[in-house]
């Protein structure tokens, strides 16, 4: 089980492989933490387009739930804020029990499909386990590159091992053995991947501007031979998933070594070329997608049209479920109308952005747990400094935080009086209106209601988003100009 961030398992469905057979997954929960148990699989790898199926709790906390499976599949299983990742099989009767007070320790499967299940619990408290994952983290700050390149070997080995050992005890399924295999390869490649930076950052010094890469021995990426970048049959695997983003980012890097600064205005085209050369079939289909998505979320909707038309006709079946997320960005285009919202302050008054029609308004999508929207909070006072008595520009923070103290403390011990702030309660409006996918993230409206700029910079950008706040400021409202009466706009 993992709280907020957890690995959940995906798996390639492909119709009409095996006759569907009814599934049981059934169990008995002490202490719930719900009112319901809930399993939840990824039907399709390119999009994350999960299906759910939810059982409502007795009185005594036991649940069944029963549906059609044609094929195996990773699942992720929960209870109120508790997860635990499964493996569900055609034809299955699998039984739980757990106690909520102690979790992961006490979670136990029986029946048929018992075995894999039962692998992932202990996996997990060996493997996966808050403390052990402190344990990897300081591991990548201390160790040396040829230490931390042993370090990842044998605890790859580790989890072989461990796996080899259960499948010779508990009679495994080969499938699932095989997914668990590719698992622990991948994973151990996106470790590797990941450290050189990771530990130039954990060793930064306190007023380093940039951080310095460490020396690498000159076997130290070796390992890329092991673990192919396309590889079809390793599509169901999370950790390959992101090994193939991971790897074209790397040789991305590689082309401009030693250039000295580098202009990422075009990343999203360059690196989909370079996708495009290195990766084949399903993989390539895979990374194109991903990288669209990826930059329908940050980059300007224009820049990827072409590009987005071109996939959909290549790709016919995955146009219904990129269109929407296309047309959604596009309605965000520069010049386009801000979607009206309505909200609460720290007051309890209703506010809505309409109210600020006539003035240039910077909107800032944030969260008291965000890490990167506190790092920005000096920049957001500098800035807010700058235009000290201009009654012309307004700073808006919406908070996405589900927590309404924690919004509130945040804001007093930061002393965030810097702009009007506003409690969405939750991503909701924030996803369905701006197609706001991670935070911080931020919007710049003019003053007729339109939007300026669609993922404007950030405070920390500093001259590059004054300039374009001040270009704003030089529009003026025509009476006849804005966007009153459309639906959806200001």
């Amino acid at each position: 089980m993992k709280r907020i961030c957890f690995l959940m398992w995906m798996v390639l469905c492909f119709a009409g492989m095996s006759q569907a057979q009814q599934t049981t997954f059934s169990g008995k929960i002490e202490s719930p933490t719900g009112t319901f148990a809930q399993l939840t699989f990824i039907t399709n790898y390119l999009t994350g387009e999960s299906q759910t199926v939810k059982a409502e709790l007795d009185e005594n906390g036991a649940f069944e739930m029963k549906f059609d499976l044609s094929a195996a599949v990773p699942a992720t299983f929960s209870d109120g804020n508790e997860i635990t990742a499964v493996y569900l099989q055609p034809g299955a009767d699998i039984r739980m029990s757990l106690n909520t007070e102690q979790f992961d320790e006490t979670i136990r499967y029986e029946g048929e499909g018992a075995a894999p299940n039962n692998y992932l619990a202990a996996f997990f408290l060996k493997f996966e386990d808050e403390p052990v994952q402190i344990e990897a983290q300081q591991k990548i700050k201390e160790l040396a590159p040829a230490d931390y390149l042993q370090f990842a070997q044998e605890e790859r080995t580790q989890k072989e091992q461990f796996l080899a050992q259960w499948q010779q005890e508990h009679a495994l399924p080969e499938d699932f053995v095989t997914h668990q295999q590719q698992e622990y390869l991948y994973t151990y490649a996106n470790e590797l991947l990941q450290y050189p930076r990771y530990h130039a950052y954990l060793n930064r010094a306190p007023d380093a501007e940039q951080v310095e890469l460490p020396d690498l021995p000159e076997d130290y990426y070796d390992f890329i031979t092991e673990a192919p970048v396309s590889n079809e049959a390793a599509l169901a695997s999370e950790a390959y998933r992101d090994y193939i983003v991971q790897l074209v980012g790397y040789k991305y890097g590689q082309l401009f070594e030693g250039m000295g600064a580098k202009d990422y205005s075009n990343w999203f085209q360059e690196q989909l070329a370079l996708g495009k050369i290195l990766l084949q079939g399903q993989s390539r289909e895979y990374f194109v997608g991903k990288m669209l998505r990826e930059a329908m979320r940050y980059d300007k909707p224009a820049r990827v049209a072409r590009e987005y038309e071109e996939f959909v006709a290549q790709h016919p079946a995955h146009k219904a479920v990129l269109e929407p997320i296309y047309e959604k960005v596009l309605a965000l285009s520069e010049g386009n109308p801000a979607p009206d919202f309505k909200l609460v302050d720290l007051e309890g008054n209703e506010v809505a952005l309409s109210d600020f029609r006539g003035k240039v308004v910077y909107l800032d999508f944030w969260a008291s747990w965000c890490g990167p929207c506190i790092a920005e909070i000096p920049h957001a006072k500098a800035l807010k400094a700058h235009y000290e008595g201009n009654e012309e520009v307004v700073f808006l923070y919406v908070s996405v935080d589900t927590d309404e103290q924690a919004w509130r403390n945040i804001i007093e011990k930061r002393k965030l009086n810097n702009g009007v702030h506003l409690y969405a309660g939750g991503w909701e409006m924030a996803q369905e209106k701006y197609n706001v996918q991670g935070i911080p993230s931020y919007f710049l409206i003019n003053r007729d209601g339109s939007i300026a700029a669609y993922q404007a910079p950030r405070p920390s950008s500093g001259q590059t988003l004054i300039d374009l706040i001040d270009k704003a400021l030089q529009q003026q409202v025509s009476s006849t100009s804005g966007t009153d009466g459309e639906e959806g706009g200001q």
